[in-house]
């Protein structure tokens, strides 16, 4: 009886305890589950977060891309929104993992950089998770750029569809490279001859070549380095045409092709250079001009490209200064300058000018210019008598051996109707030009450097130079992309 009881007793007890245990295992169980979710929760926010961060650094990466392209201008707040876009297809993008969003604020010469990366949790149990990363890029103002058009190293014209596009007349003895993509005619004694060594004259006609006097290219003793005639060569103004081209048609070259090359030469952009040269119509000197009025690249109360601004004489007998500065007077914040010096003749050009009008040099003296500038005229561009504008002067002349065009090259960009460039007769320019129209050089004229033209027009006795080969060029120079500065690396990185 007594251990019967004893066997209950111990019985209820065991019940007892098996449920204190299964309840201490659930327990255990339940909080093992809740903290290993806890943690995958935890592990998911942290992935979604590390996501976000890196979507925002690219949305930086973005930014700095789209400031940094060639075509898009680095010192205009345009370039990037300025604040954070909603919906905005071209700074909103969708990337495996989420959202980027990017944007920036120009400050003076300066971005600071905004990138934004939005990620949403799978699990639906957070909020969406937004990381913000943030970087400066300093702009750093650019005045030279790598030649984009090999045009500029011809003697380069567009124009085609006449029975002769270029004429060279009388007795002109060309020795700088050609390039002229319709008929080129030789009247007279007219001829092109082979430069000195170490220079390396080529001439490149797109259609034909007439000789209508008794004028040759190379002759047999002294070649060119190359011809290539597009459709052939004849002698006379009737008759076959000879292709390819040969020293029976008075063609002397080491090496002779036939064929068309495509191409059709650079443009200049005046409209885009009307408005952004500094200086120019849009954007007058900085402070500290002086010499040089109000009205010097457009006329009073005109805000439109109209010729207007009349006659700039670029080397008048005083003084005249005009400098723009991006962040003055910092000197590697030059972005523009013009300025005359008038008892040493020497004139200094930066970056890109826009004049609204004609400019005229006729002080019948030697000047020299220094440095690498884009200079545009809504006009003409005239030297009269027998002034010379050279880049290199050696005993009181115009330099053909000491000039260095990737130093020193002022780029005339004319847009005037009829003759666009004029060179009276005796006059002299080194440097290079672009003509809406025509080039037109007078009797014993020195041209030294390239052009490119509609058409040109070489007077007797003229003289021509063979150039060194240009590499690189002012900034606005037509055929390169227009760009004022250059987007340093980014720096200063935080989020």
């Amino acid at each position: 009886m007594s251990r019967l009881r004893l066997l209950r007793g111990e019985g209820g007890f065991s019940l007892v305890f098996t449920l204190l245990t299964l309840l201490v295992t659930t327990t255990t169980l339940t909080a093992a589950i809740q903290y290993t979710t806890s943690n995958s929760r935890g592990a998911d926010r942290s992935k979604a977060d590390q996501i976000a961060y890196a979507l925002a650094e690219a949305g930086l990466a973005n930014a700095a891309a789209v400031v940094s392209k060639p075509s898009n201008d680095a010192l205009s707040q345009s370039t990037l929104p300025a604040t954070e876009p909603t919906n905005d297809p071209n700074y909103v993008l969708q990337y495996e993992g989420g959202t980027v969003k990017f944007w920036g604020v120009l400050t003076g010469h300066q971005w600071i950089m905004h990138g934004v990366g939005l990620v949403t949790d799978p699990t639906g149990k957070t909020a969406t998770v937004r990381r913000e990363a943030t970087s400066t890029i300093k702009i750093q103002p650019t005045l030279t750029q790598q030649l984009n058009s090999n045009a500029w190293n011809y003697l380069f014209a567009k124009n085609t569809g006449g029975t002769c596009d270029v004429t060279l007349s009388n007795s002109v003895a060309v020795d700088a490279s050609m390039f002229i993509l319709g008929d080129l005619c030789l009247d007279n004694t007219s001829s092109i001859v082979k430069a000195a060594a170490p220079n390396l004259t080529g001439l490149y006609v797109g259609e034909h070549i007439q000789f209508l006097g008794t004028g040759a290219i190379g002759t047999v003793a002294n070649k060119i380095e190359q011809a290539q005639v597009g459709l052939g060569c004849r002698i006379g103004g009737s008759g076959a045409w000879t292709s390819p081209c040969t020293a029976a048609t008075r063609v002397n070259a080491t090496t002779i092709l036939s064929g068309t090359a495509p191409g059709t030469g650079p443009t200049a952009d005046f409209a885009f250079w009307y408005t952004n040269a500094k200086p120019g119509p849009t954007q007058f000197c900085g402070s500290g001009y002086s010499g040089i009025a109000l009205t010097a690249f457009e006329s009073a109360g005109s805000t439109t490209m109209n010729n207007s601004a009349g006659t700039f004489n670029l080397t008048p007998g005083s003084n005249y200064t005009c400098r723009y500065y991006d962040v003055a007077p910092n000197a590697t914040d030059l972005l523009g300058e013009l300025s005359w010096n008038n008892t040493t003749k020497k004139l200094t050009v930066r970056g890109v000018i826009f004049i609204d009008g004609s400019v005229l040099i006729s002080n019948n003296a030697v000047n020299e210019y220094d440095g690498l500038a884009t200079l545009y005229v809504s006009g003409t561009f005239t030297i009269n008598g027998s002034s010379q504008l050279c880049g290199a002067v050696s005993a009181g002349s115009c330099s053909y051996s000491a000039w260095n065009p990737n130093v020193d090259n002022l780029g005339i960009i004319a847009n005037g109707a009829g003759n666009s460039v004029a060179l009276a007769n005796s006059a002299y320019y080194q440097g290079s030009v672009y003509a809406t129209n025509t080039v037109d050089v007078g009797s014993s004229a020195q041209f030294d450097g390239p052009m490119v033209t509609g058409t040109f027009v070489l007077a007797q006795s003229v003289q021509t130079h063979e150039f060194p080969t240009i590499t690189s060029v002012p900034v606005g120079w037509p055929g390169n992309p227009t760009v004022y500065a250059e987007p340093q690396p980014p720096q200063n990185y935080s989020g």
